[in-house]
């Protein structure tokens, strides 16, 4: 039963996040793996890969007329590759979400910036 437990704890750990869950100043992972296009280079792509840590900084919400309510989280990426590297805005579907949840994603002076829609607040996130 003790092992069971013990497995138990460690699957549940290992499973995405919420939204919701997520809190400044705490390190996560990336649950899944995508890439960014660079600003200045064009067809150059920045990879993003499961496992890598960003802790998050900041969660903005957002106002943006038309209607649309959006959360802005702001991550320190740890894997940076420099402050100059910067990325056009891409959506990155969120895996195993249905309906499929949308991230809008960028980075510029080594922030992982992502916006959701506050209607996907309580879906799973891009982090474990």
């Amino acid at each position: 039963m003790r092992t069971f437990i013990i497995l138990l704890l460690f699957s549940i750990s290992a499973f995405a996040t919420s939204w919701e869950q997520l809190r400044p100043g705490n390190d996560y992972k990336l649950s899944q793996s995508f890439q960014l296009p660079q600003d200045e280079r064009s067809g150059s792509l920045i990879d993003f890969m499961k496992g890598d840590d960003v802790t998050l900084n900041e969660i903005v919400p957002l106002a943006i007329p038309g209607g649309f309510n959006m959360m802005l989280y702001i991550f320190d990426f740890k894997n940076c590759p420099g402050m100059e590297m910067a990325t056009d805005i891409e959506i990155v579907p969120v895996q195993g979400t249905s309906p499929v949840v949308k991230a809008g994603t960028l980075l510029e002076n080594c922030e992982l910036k992502v916006y959701i829609e506050l209607k996907d607040y309580y879906s799973q996130s891009l982090f474990e």
